[in-house]
């Protein structure tokens, strides 16, 4: 998987540089001399991604000799092919500098992080989907950037200390993203940010804003919204697999990776697709019959692959030595568990994560409020109202009684602040009650910025699709790439209102709209979902006397951030049991396995490196 470290510092600052020396000394020595690099004074960049990984690094060095720097990840031009670049020519590099970065959020997409140096400053710019993670901190004058700090070893993690703080946001909801860590010294650059150091200090800017984007309304017809949608994700997913030699497709059964499949498979020669579904060994309702379905109908081979909720939970104190915890560390591994056959080097595992975002999967009556404020009172208006009671399967007057407060001025609670407090536990219950929902997230999430209702709703809950990357590393021969997921296919999908977006009074309806004929019908007409709430349950239920002793004796119960007593009343009777409550659980036991493995770094006994 991609993996990044770099360096930026004040060339001319002999503490500075020698701390860099160090760093360089370090990993050129004794971690990975192999490690492709991009160094010039002041700067040095390192591809960490390990054996087998092709060149991710661009290198910058236009006719300015004062400007510098790289992109690392994979860069392509708006609206020009599929390929990504293998080199930026000098006028297009000069147009970075003098815009500071800014075109390339106009000018290009694709999953990248980017480093700009001149004379006066340094700036770091982190694509809109974030999908590679970028943190960064100061030692000695040197601010490191890195996506994976457990793959850092030769930095000294005692050097790091516990942000309680963002442990308590964490245990409120536990896919909160802010820009804080959980490390005091860490911060993190979030989607379409850039970072920008000089001699008189740091300070972070928003180049790309979805609110922006939203604001500049797209609506075509339907039919040709449709294409435009359909053109726009074949643009994409092809983009994903281009110098992909070995592709999986992770095949829910679900309408978005059946869509994934199709676009694959139309782009590339039969047989060059394979497709995985994963079984959960739960009561959750099968979805192998809809996987078979989208396999046969794309003609690729499909495998069924067990995952058993019995299977090992991870010991406390093996979370990665990550900047926060991540709950997928005791989730199953979907690379990890392909059989050997389909874990070849250069194998990509590609999804369909995204699509209920950007396609809509929303039964919102909200949807009228936009058409409202659109188009105001018009002839279209009473048959809006009509598919957005059909929507969401209210009467009129209920849409009308949901919809009104909004259209005159009344603010409600966004869809992510309704989901934090939908987390709310017998053990969390103390944090939930002080956490200040305003102040611990973005702004885009908290202020719609003129947007109407039911699209501020969607780009509200995009913090949750940006987290569908890779949250540690994981050294391996397949990467996990989600194509859905693309600066493209996101600016189209914010563009266009939601009731277009859900056309035909139907959930992803201009998806369904879009593919019809492609797909089969069995799955474009089908509405419900499926879930692994059961599974989570049930792990949970398999390991009860390991995560009650872990949450009653902890480090969450030592340092105050949960009660034991809480803990006990939560198993005493079902609560475990419910739907929503065992990947909570899982959330718990995460945070208390990583508080564990940062203990265990500042008292020496988890073999990470400690510069001298």
């Amino acid at each position: 998987m991609l993996s990044f470290f770099a360096m930026i510092w004040d060339q001319h600052e002999v503490p500075a540089c020698s701390a860099a020396d160090g760093i360089h000394n370090d990993i050129s020595s004794n971690f990975r001399p192999e490690a492709p690099s991009v160094r010039h004074p002041g700067f040095a960049i390192y591809d960490l991604s390990g054996a087998g990984s092709r060149n991710n690094l661009l290198p910058l060095q236009g006719i300015d000799p004062n400007c510098n720097g790289a992109v690392f990840g994979r860069l392509y031009q708006k609206g020009r092919s599929s390929d990504a670049l293998s080199r930026l020519p000098p006028d297009e590099q000069g147009i970075l500098y003098r815009t500071t970065g800014q075109a390339l959020i106009d000018r290009y997409w694709g999953n990248y992080v980017a480093f700009l140096a001149s004379a006066d400053a340094s700036t770091v710019i982190l694509d809109p989907t974030a999908s590679i993670p970028c943190y960064f901190a100061n030692q000695n004058g040197v601010t490191l950037v890195f996506s994976h700090l457990e793959n850092c070893t030769f930095l000294d993690l005692t050097n790091f200390s516990i942000n309680e703080e963002h442990v308590r946001t964490l245990l409120s909801y536990d896919k909160i993203i802010n820009g804080s860590t959980g490390l005091k010294e860490v911060s993190e650059l979030l989607g379409g940010e850039q970072l920008t150091i000089s001699k008189s200090g740091s300070f972070r800017t928003r180049l790309w804003d979805p609110r922006a984007i939203a604001r500049d309304v797209y609506e075509p017809h339907r039919d040709t919204a449709a294409e435009e949608l359909r053109a726009t994700v074949q643009y994409v997913v092809e983009a994903s697999a281009r110098d992909r030699s070995d592709i999986v497709v992770s095949l829910s059964g679900g309408l978005d990776s059946t869509i994934v499949l199709h676009c694959l498979c139309a782009a590339r020669p039969r047989g060059q697709v394979r497709a995985v579904h994963y079984i959960m060994d739960s009561d959750d309702a099968s979805e192998a019959h809809y996987a078979r379905l989208a396999a046969e109908a794309s003609g690729c081979e499909l495998i069924e692959i067990l995952a058993e909720p019995q299977s090992g939970l991870d010991s406390l104190g093996r979370h990665p030595a990550s900047v926060r915890p991540h709950r997928q560390f005791l989730s199953p591994d979907p690379a990890g568990l392909l059989p050997e056959s389909f874990r070849t080097p250069g194998t990509t595992l590609m999804t369909g994560q995204g699509g209920d975002h950007l396609f809509l999967a929303s039964r919102s009556p909200l949807s009228f409020a936009d058409h409202v404020r659109n188009h105001g009172i018009c002839l279209e208006t009473a048959q809006g109202l009509v598919d957005a009671a059909r929507l969401s399967g209210k009467s009129i007057w209920q849409v009308l009684r949901k919809t009104l407060p909004p259209l005159v001025g009344c603010r409600g609670t966004s869809a992510m602040e309704a989901a934090i407090a939908g987390r709310w536990t017998h053990i969390n219950r103390h944090v939930q009650a002080n956490l200040d929902r305003q102040s611990v997230l973005p702004d885009w999430i908290r202020v719609s910025g003129g947007l109407p209702p039911a699209k501020f709703d969607q780009v509200s809950t995009l913090l949750h699709m940006f987290q569908m990357r890779e949250p540690y590393f994981k050294p391996g021969a397949v990467q996990t790439t989600h194509p859905l997921i693309a600066q493209p296919l996101i600016d189209l999908c914010l563009r266009l209102p939601c009731y277009l977006l859900t056309s035909d009074a139907t959930s992803r309806g201009l998806a369904r709209r879009a593919f019809k004929g492609s797909i089969p019908d069995e799955i474009r007409h089908r509405m419900n979902k499926g879930h692994a709430s059961r599974y989570f349950t049930d792990r949970v239920t398999a390991y009860r006397r390991e995560i009650v002793e872990a949450l009653t004796y902890g480090e969450l119960a030592g340092r105050g951030l949960i009660e034991p007593r809480d803990v006990a009343s939560f198993f005493s009777g079902d609560d475990y049991r419910m739907a929503s409550s065992g990947s909570l659980l899982l959330a718990y036991y995460s945070i208390e396995s990583w508080l564990q493995t940062w203990k265990a770094i500042r008292v020496g006994r988890h073999g990470i490196n400690r510069r001298s």
